[in-house]
């Protein structure tokens, strides 16, 4: 005990006020833990000296609770409980439970029941607010030191209260295991006579919680409750559907809460499946209780009560009629429903109750197989049959519904079952179970087919994958020969449909028809319906060529797209309004996808086909670009430049090709005048894929002499040439589609070159960057980079290079170039007289840095600069550079103070906000910057002159708006928030 003196410890007069001092001094958590360790420690060696008879009475009056030395440990706790560090606020719980038992302790000799420190303590407690997580630890703790029943004296009302607070996320495993402690201390004091009383105070409640409409309310306690209130006894699942039996069965609530508790009990293995009869299921609720509960008007009560046939804690357990009944009872009414979240639940329970089928058909097999029995084994395969006739009756109805012109929610739903049963029981794992496929006919593939031409992707890909798997077990031809024919011509057609959506449609159900065997044949003796060009493409491939169907439909659709190049060079009204280019080149990106290219890396009939392609996407680029790259490229574009060069209205025709041309062409020009759309859609699109489509070539494809031992498909040449087309597009577009989506390809090229093992491939991306980078600081308004349009692709085109940068080379490009960027954004000398590019692309470029996710880690070290950066750019004369740097300003709060949770901006979310104190820790620099600008923004506002308000006063408000005063403000730095109030009150 250390005594150093008649009436004085070390324990007590030296080490606990050392600590509780040092308490007020830290503020870093490795401190704030080891102190609370040791308060914690402090109480253990005061319990354990309580222990002893010999104890002082010194150290006895210091222990017990009411004394000077409790009272300052109380107080720490207090400020502790709700501590941010979970360490701190465990260690303070401990105190708390181990000063409570020392006082028990140490009065032996009076009665608890009574003893008013203890009751004012409790009293103490339960006046903290119940939305404080803080308030239940110490309750725990006075829970198991005195028992349930003298909180329930003190607070008659306590399991209402702690169902309220069960809404609160952050609170409800808190108020949870607070329930759980009540309820269980409660159990072992009251006497077996009192049961119904203790059903009564503690499964009333939680029935009528799940009764109420507040649905985080319902989700909470189905989450952390009721799974350890239904497993601490078995009663109590049948005491809560009694209960709920003899109330107003037709309530919504009461229903929904009926379903819930179900569920939740089968679950947890409560419910005895072998007890269901044809009334009765599992022996405690009415079949039309359940029928009633699927066909309800609530969503979410259908929900559950169909996930209660799904949901079986053992999957083997055999499935009873009545399940499949009440599951064919649901699925039909509820596949069009509109609500993505039900739809995606709905799949997901079916995606169970199909592995519980799979998983309870195979127990059945394994019966089967073991059995000697004549009857047993009867008796097993009329199990089977009841499954399989359920899983065609499944299969029938779900392709019954995909009628032609059915909704979208309605297929979608139907494709997304048939995967699920689809992915889940096939193979079939016995002749005798249901095979996905075995019923398939041609009314099947033409519904599949039409999903393919569906206008929502999402059905496409599911009916694509449903027609792979059927070309791949089918032993026999899928499609006759002529009507392969017709399918393959309406593919190519629709490669040049003007519609947008038909390109779409041609790719997937190429992608279909390059799966069947018979496609080779077709390929080789179709004639392409060319407007300039001839038929001149070798129709017969070798088929030893790695993929030779997929080189073969890809040559097809390649001289297609030369010939509409061809007819596009003659003028784009004519390629708009007839054959618009971009669907040939999206129908050859979707097939590429299919493949392994690298594959393909020694094959010079791929090489050949890959220098073809990208000469003729270059090609349409560059016809396309005066309509992309125009400052109006919504309609308004020069007679010029949608005619071009080789088609001239006021020219005599001499032949009657010529005399055709020119009426289509005359067509064509009314057909676009009265619908600029066309040309628009046409030429975006076309820019759209073209760079997608070098994306993705660039990245997958192998380049020559990368690798020892590979031909390689892409030489250097055609590398830069395709760098040079993204540079092109990124720089000098104006229209914002076609550089975001030329930055999505160039995206792939910059992340293939920085990993290149070949040294003048990875070095373009820093010749690249470094080109630009001067570029800018000599723009004078006259080089051709817009600054206007916030920089247009500018900034798209650095985030590319630098945002692709590999680690291994420590961002020393990213560091080079903000370096250079920051240094420029706060340039205010410009060589041009009505503006100031070099400034206003350095502030769009950073913007678009700062928000970059990819480089969050990165670029904290420059906040500080950037925001010095944007708020010197308010003080600009020239508009576009103050423009720029709202923009910034924008970026960068949201990258300081996260995204906002409030919409309203009147009202902050303190999670939007900072301490001044970590604020200014964090940001140094921007201390005495701040306080400097807010000076000098405030000198004049008593002048007359004060009317007009300070350029930066309004960033620097903003910037102060998020900060709030610390606890800790001052004890540990001079970067304190107290210099700026006078300055706001002036």
């Amino acid at each position: 005990m250390f005594q150093c003196g008649s009436d004085r410890f070390l324990l007590t007069e030296l080490f606990l006020p050392e600590i509780l001092q040092l308490v007020q001094l830290v503020s870093n958590p490795a401190s704030k833990v080891i102190l609370s360790k040791l308060i914690s420690l402090w109480t253990e060696k005061a319990l354990n000296l309580s222990k002893d008879p010999k104890l002082p009475q010194g150290l006895q009056a210091r222990f017990i609770g009411g004394s000077e030395l409790v009272q300052n440990i109380l107080e720490y706790i207090w400020n502790s409980v709700d501590d941010s560090l979970d360490a701190v606020r465990q260690n303070a719980r401990i105190a708390f439970d181990q000063i409570l038992k020392t006082h028990i302790l140490l009065s032996k000799g009076s009665d608890i029941e009574t003893d008013p420190w203890i009751s004012k303590l409790i009293k103490e407690v339960l006046d903290i607010p119940w939305c404080k997580r803080g308030k239940y630890a110490p309750l725990s703790c006075l829970v198991g030191n005195l028992g349930a029943s003298r909180l329930i004296q003190h607070c008659p009302n306590i399991t209402n209260y702690i169902i309220h607070q069960l809404a609160d996320h952050t609170l409800a495993c808190y108020c949870s295991e607070f329930y759980e402690k009540l309820y269980t201390s409660h159990k072992l004091e009251l006497s077996p006579e009192k049961s119904f009383e203790w059903f009564k105070i503690w499964v009333n409640p939680v029935i009528e919680g799940l009764c109420l409409n507040c649905k985080s309310t319902k989700n909470h306690i189905l989450q952390y409750l009721l799974p350890k209130l239904m497993s601490f006894s078995n009663d109590i699942l049948q005491y809560m559907i009694e209960y709920l039996s003899n109330r107003d069965s037709q309530s919504q609530g009461t229903l929904g809460a009926l379903i819930m508790c179900l569920r939740r009990g089968r679950s947890l293995g409560l419910l005895d499946d072998q007890k269901s009869d044809e009334k009765m299921w599992c022996g405690v609720v009415h079949m039309d209780v359940l029928k009633y509960a699927l066909c309800s008007l609530d969503e979410q009560i259908r929900l559950d009560a169909f996930s209660l046939m799904c949901e079986n804690k053992k999957t083997s357990k055999p499935i009873k009629s009545l399940e499949f009944e009440l599951v064919k009872l649901f699925i039909p009414n509820n596949l069009n429903n509109q609500a993505p979240s039900f739809r995606q639940h709905m799949t997901a329970y079916s995606k169970k109750f199909c592995n519980r089928i799979n998983d309870s058909q195979n127990s059945l097999i394994r019966q089967m197989e073991k059995s000697r029995k004549v009857e047993e084994k009867k008796q097993l395969q009329e199990e089977l049959l009841k499954y399989k006739n359920f899983l065609k009756w499944l299969q029938s109805c779900l392709f019954q519904c995909l009628y032609p012109g059915a909704a979208f929610a309605m297929r979608t739903s139907c494709l997304k079952l048939l995967r699920t049963l689809m992915d889940v029981l096939y193979p079939p794992s016995s002749e005798q179970t249901f095979h996905f496929f075995a019923d398939f006919t041609s009314s099947h593939l033409v519904t599949l087919l039409e999903c393919i031409a569906d206008t929502f992707e999402d059905n496409k890909i599911e009916a694509l994958k449903i027609f792979t798997n059927y070309v791949k077990c089918s032993d026999s031809s899928v499609i006759d020969h002529q009507q392969l024919k017709e399918l393959f011509d309406t593919c190519v057609k629709l490669s040049v449909s003007t519609r947008p959506q038909d390109s779409t449609a041609s790719a997937y159900l190429a992608r279909c028809l390059l799966q069947i065997d018979g496609i080779a044949d077709v390929m080789k003796g179709y004639k392409l319906d060319l407007k300039i060009l001839k038929n001149g493409t070798k129709n017969g491939i070798d088929s030893s060529e790695p993929h030779s169907n997929y080189l073969q439909f890809v040559l097809l659709l390649l001289l297609s797209l030369q010939d509409q190049t061809e007819f596009a060079k003659k003028g784009l009204v004519l390629a708009a309004a007839n054959r618009p280019i971009y669907p040939t080149i999206h129908c050859i990106r979707y097939i590429l996808g299919d493949i392994k290219l690298k594959s393909c890396s020694n094959s010079s009939s791929w090489k050949h086909c890959f220098k073809n392609l990208v000469k003729v996407c270059l090609e349409v680029a560059e016809i396309v670009s005066p309509v992309v790259q125009d400052s109006s490229p919504e309609g308004n574009v020069p007679a010029e430049a949608i005619r071009g060069p080789g088609l001239n209205f006021d020219a005599i025709a001499q032949t009657d090709e010529d005399r055709d041309l020119m009426l289509e062409a005359e067509k064509s020009e009314k057909t676009v005048t009265l619908m600029p759309e066309y040309l628009v859609v046409c030429c975006w699109r076309s820019i759209k894929e073209v760079s997608l489509l070098l994306g993705e070539i660039c990245l997958k494809v192998s380049i020559e002499n990368e690798i020892h031992n590979e031909q390689g498909l892409l030489s250097f040449d055609q590398i830069q040439d395709v760098g040079s087309y993204f540079i092109t597009q990124l720089l000098q577009s104006k229209h914002r589609g076609a550089f975001e989506l030329a930055y999505a390809g160039f995206v792939m090229l910059t992340e293939r070159l920085w990993k290149s093992p070949l040294d003048k491939l990875n070095r373009l991306p820093l010749v690249w960057l470094d080109k630009l980078l001067e570029d800018i600081a000599q723009d004078d308004g006259t080089t051709g980079l817009c600054s206007t349009r916030r920089s247009a692709g500018i900034p798209f085109y650095v985030q590319a290079l630098l945002g692709t940068e590999p680690e291994v080379n420590d961002h020393k490009s990213f560091q080079k170039a903000m370096t250079i960027l920051l240094k420029l954004s706060m340039n205010e000398s410009s060589p041009c007289t009505t503006n100031n590019p070099p400034r206003v692309h350095a502030l769009n470029i950073l913007k678009v840095l700062f928000k970059d996710n990819k480089l969050g880690d990165f670029v904290s070290p420059y906040i500080s600069d950037g925001l010095i950066a944007a708020i010197l750019g308010f003080k600009s004369k020239f508009w576009s550079v103050r423009n720029s740097s709202t923009l910034l300003l924008s970026s960068l709060m949201t990258r300081i103070f996260g995204v906002k949770v409030s919409r309203d901006d009147s009202d902050l979310s303190r999670k939007n906000c900072l301490t001044g104190r970590a604020f200014f820790q964090k940001f140094p620099k921007l201390y005495d910057f701040l306080l400097s600008e807010f000076k000098s923004a405030t000198e004049n506002l008593s002048s007359v002159d004060g009317i007009h308000l300070h350029p930066s006063l309004y960033p620097v408000l903003m910037v102060l708006g998020r900060l709030y005063p610390s606890a800790m403000e001052g004890t540990d730095t001079n970067l304190n928030l107290a210099a700026f109030v006078p300055l706001v009150i002036k």
